[in-house]
C-alpha cells in the first residue's frame, strides 16, 4: 500500500510520466514494483545474494539516462532554469506521419484527473509555432474494448457546437507493452491504449461564467451540437452557435450500436455534458 501511495505521488508531480517502477529492499531480498494505468505488477521476493546479476541489472535499468526507460514521455521536453521548469515543448505526429512540435503555454496541464489507474486524462495548453493559435492536447489511456474518441471526432469534423480535432495519435502505446506481455495476457489483466488528440481551444470553462445568461447560452449551443451529431450532421435544421461546445467523447457510443458491440463493462450512467464558453452575444 505504501508503495502505491509513493507511485501515485510521482504520477501527480510528473504529469508526463507513463509508468513508475520502484524497488523495495530488505536485508536479503528485493522486490520490483511496476505501476501503470492498468494497475500494479510486482515480482516475487528475490534473494540478491543468490541473484546478484539480476539485482545489478535492475539497478542499472532503474537509473538509466534514457527518459523512456524510466517511464517518462520523451515527447514532452522541459526548459530548465535554476532547477525549475520555465517552459517546454510537446511533440506529436499527424496521420501522414509528419512531426509537429508545439510550445507548451504552461508547464502544468490545465486538466489532470490525478488517478493512477484508469483513463488518467491530461490536457495540455499549447501554441501553434506558425499561426500562434492556442490549441489543446489531450492525452489519455482508453480501455482496449472502448471505441477511440478520435473516431467520433472524425465524424464531427465541420459540425458546429462540437470540438474540432486537428490531429491524433490513436495508438501511441499499450500497457501490455510496458509490462512486456506481448500477445499473451495473464488472466484478469485489463489492457489500456495510450492516445493523443490535438484539438482547437475554446474559451473559459463553466466555473468561470459570470451570469446565468452565459450558462444558458452555452448549454443551448452544446445541446444543439449534440442534436447535430445525433441527427447525422444537421438534418434537424438546428442552428447551433459556438457559445457552448461539446469537448469530451471518451465514453461516447454510436446511436443504434448493437448490444453485441458494446464493451463488456458497459454501464448505464447519467449523461454529463462538458462544454466551454466561446462567446456571449
Amino acid at each position: 500500500m505504501q508503495m502505491a501511495i509513493y507511485a501515485r505521488q510521482i504520477f501527480i508531480q510528473q504529469p508526463n510520466r507513463r509508468f513508475v517502477r520502484l524497488l523495495i529492499l530488505s536485508e536479503e531480498h528485493f522486490r520490483l514494483f511496476h505501476f501503470d494505468r492498468s494497475g500494479a505488477q510486482y515480482t516475487p521476493a528475490i534473494n540478491f545474494h543468490d541473484e546478484p546479476h539480476t539485482f545489478v541489472r535492475l539497478i542499472l535499468g532503474l537509473s538509466s539516462p534514457d527518459e523512456s526507460d524510466i517511464g517518462l514521455d520523451s515527447s514532452i521536453q522541459w526548459m530548465i532554469e535554476k532547477g525549475r521548469k520555465i517552459g517546454g515543448t510537446l511533440r506529436t505526429r499527424r496521420a501522414d506521419g509528419a512531426e509537429l512540435v508545439y510550445s507548451l503555454s504552461n508547464v502544468a496541464p490545465f486538466f489532470f484527473r490525478g488517478d493512477m489507474r484508469g483513463r488518467a486524462t491530461i490536457c495540455w495548453s499549447v501554441r501553434d509555432p506558425v499561426t500562434g493559435e492556442d490549441l489543446v492536447v489531450k492525452d489519455s489511456w482508453k480501455s482496449e474494448d472502448v471505441v477511440s474518441e478520435h473516431l467520433y471526432l472524425q465524424d464531427a469534423v465541420g459540425v458546429p457546437g462540437v470540438v474540432q480535432m486537428l490531429s491524433c495519435e490513436p495508438d501511441r502505446d499499450e500497457t501490455r507493452n510496458l509490462r512486456g506481455f506481448g500477445d499473451v495476457l495473464p488472466p484478469g489483466f485489463h489492457n489500456r491504449v495510450e492516445t493523443r488528440i490535438v484539438m482547437k481551444a475554446y474559451g473559459k470553462p463553466v466555473q468561470n461564467f459570470t451570469s446565468a445568461v452565459q450558462l444558458l447560452c452555452a448549454l443551448r449551443d452544446a445541446i444543439a451540437g449534440h442534436m447535430e451529431l445525433y441527427s447525422e450532421k444537421g438534418k434537424t435544421g438546428a442552428e447551433p452557435g459556438y457559445r457552448g461546445v461539446l469537448i469530451d467523447f471518451d465514453m461516447a457510443i454510436h446511436y443504434g450500436l448493437e448490444a453485441s458491440n458494446k464493451p463488456e463493462n458497459w454501464q448505464i450512467v447519467r449523461p454529463i455534458l462538458f462544454f466551454w464558453m466561446r462567446y456571449v452575444s
